[in-house]
């Protein structure tokens, strides 16, 4: 009977601390998740990330890495969802408002391209601007809901971007609209 307790013993101790561990190849911890819900969007994010300000009238929700928030309560690494109505189809929007950036010499698009985002067809653009002097990478994720354009705007600068890109990815793979 000892020997059946030990075993179940075991595989309990196994299962509690493999359910703590990621399923990185890595072995690091994985990161605790908030979700916040408002206006119409569910947003999953990390413990380590906050609400946010944003600088745009039109958005929804925005949050931010906690460590990169500025004295204006900005975060320079973050996801903001905003929208917009429109009275056309969205890649002709999404064309237009890109080919309003291109006039800006400080903007440079990286790639552009069809995806999918909370079960709606999107469109992804990545590019660079340069924003008060320090260059930021950012990729937008585009939709179309109810007659308006939803774009999530990751944002981070050039070299934060890339050791950002798995929490972006996470954040635009778990959104939701309601």
């Amino acid at each position: 009977m000892k020997k059946y307790l030990l075993i179940i013993a075991i595989i309990f101790a196994v299962v509690f601390v493999s359910g703590c561990i990621d399923g990185n190849s890595d072995g690091t911890n994985s990161t605790e998740i908030q979700t916040i819900s408002k206006n119409g969007v569910i947003l999953k994010y990390p413990s380590n990330w906050v609400i946010s300000e944003s600088t745009s009238n039109s958005s929804l929700i925005s949050v931010a890495a906690a460590n990169s928030i500025d004295s204006s309560k900005i975060g320079q690494v973050n996801v903001n969802v905003e929208k917009q109505p429109i009275s056309e189809s969205l890649s002709t929007f999404v064309n237009k408002t890109t080919a309003s950036l291109e006039k800006d010499s400080s903007y440079e698009m990286i790639s552009s391209g069809q995806t999918t985002m909370a079960g709606y067809d999107a469109i992804e653009v990545v590019y660079k601007s340069d924003s008060n002097g320090t260059m930021k990478m950012h990729k937008a994720v585009w939709i179309e809901k109810d007659g308006e354009a939803i774009v999530v705007l990751c944002s981070a600068p050039e070299d934060k971007f890339d050791s950002n890109l798995k929490i972006f990815d996470y954040i635009i793979a778990n959104i939701q609209f309601r």
